[in-house]
């Protein structure tokens, strides 16, 4: 089976080409290629191509903004593109990362159980990071605010409803909802047994 071209845009410059497609890979994974396509004059081509996958999207966007402000601020000859990408990082870090190691939600977990957790803390393991306006635990809050803090309800959303919330995607609500499952099923479960043992 192929990969699935999601979206696709093409430019050209002269005798240069430029081929970006978006794509869905065999893993359900998405990722971008870039084509460079040159014709010479004697009627020869040359292709390059690079995948960029989508968890690095991210990092090349912060790589491409740190470079271009340096171009920018070429005249500030004591600012690098890399010293510009680790102020960036450092930004970005003043999240969940920057708390002490027994605040934060997987260390918690590990070092005093799943009983100790707040249900926003629960969600945070599960949705893994925020957004720039709200951490991991802020959004995990607005999600549990919108249903009463009511599990049963969290259950019954779909994943559009839950797309909604600014951070959330396919992936984070099937987490959310593959988990309320797995208690679902467990709790069934533990019925069934208790019914027969009686």
């Amino acid at each position: 089976m192929k990969d699935n071209i999601i979206a696709s845009e093409a430019f050209s410059s002269g005798r240069k080409s430029f081929f970006l497609d978006f794509k869905l890979a065999r893993n359900k994974s998405n990722y971008m290629r870039i084509t460079n396509l040159v014709k010479y004059e004697d009627g020869s081509t040359k292709k390059a191509r690079i995948y960029i996958w989508q968890e690095d999207f991210e990092l090349w966007i912060s790589a491409f903004a740190s470079l271009f402000h340096s171009a920018a601020h070429a005249s500030d000859k004591e600012v690098t593109v890399l010293d510009l990408f680790n102020q960036g990082k450092q930004k970005k870090e003043s999240g969940i990362k920057s708390w002490d190691p027994e605040k934060r939600p997987r260390e918690k977990f590990l070092e005093s159980g799943p009983g100790e957790m707040t249900l926003a803390e629960l969600v945070a393991m599960l949705i893994g990071s925020g957004t720039a306006d709200a951490n991991a635990i802020e959004l995990g809050e607005k999600i549990l605010a919108s249903v009463d803090n009511d599990l049963s309800k969290l259950s019954e959303l779909s994943h559009t409803e839950l797309a909604k919330f600014k951070g959330m995607g396919l992936a984070k609500s099937s987490a959310i909802l593959s988990a309320l499952e797995l208690g679902k099923r467990a709790f069934s479960i533990k019925g069934l047994l208790r019914r027969k043992s009686a």
